[in-house]
């Protein structure tokens, strides 16, 4: 089942969805479950990134001087202001990163 407000959220990315789900010991039958129900809904935009988007993570992972691991936060941050999505994340570190960017992170309180 869908979330009960999910027809009335503008789009978000969610990259970190599986993630999360993992993190809470839920198994990978409902994972699937739900990441199908998620892409399946209408309001689902599946955006596969650019080489851009690769470039200007890389780059700001460089000014930034940070490891390497640091490049899937920073490419959903590209993804994201390009496309002016908010994040849904519980990420603290990602977290308190989207609004530096002008962008709204979900939720909106933890």
């Amino acid at each position: 089942m869908i979330h009960l407000q999910a027809h009335r959220l503008q789009p978000w990315v969610a990259d970190e969805y599986v993630w999360f789900m993992k993190g809470l010991g839920v198994g990978v039958r409902d994972v699937l479950e739900k990441v199908r129900e998620y892409m399946l809904h209408s309001k689902s935009v599946l955006m596969a990134e650019e080489r851009d988007d690769a470039i200007r993570s890389l780059e700001i992972i460089s000014s930034e001087e940070l490891p390497l691991s640091k490049f899937n936060d920073k490419l959903i941050l590209t993804m994201a202001v390009k496309n002016k999505f908010p994040i849904a994340t519980f990420d603290m570190r990602l977290r308190k990163q989207v609004p530096e960017k002008g962008l709204i992170v979900l939720p909106q309180e933890l």
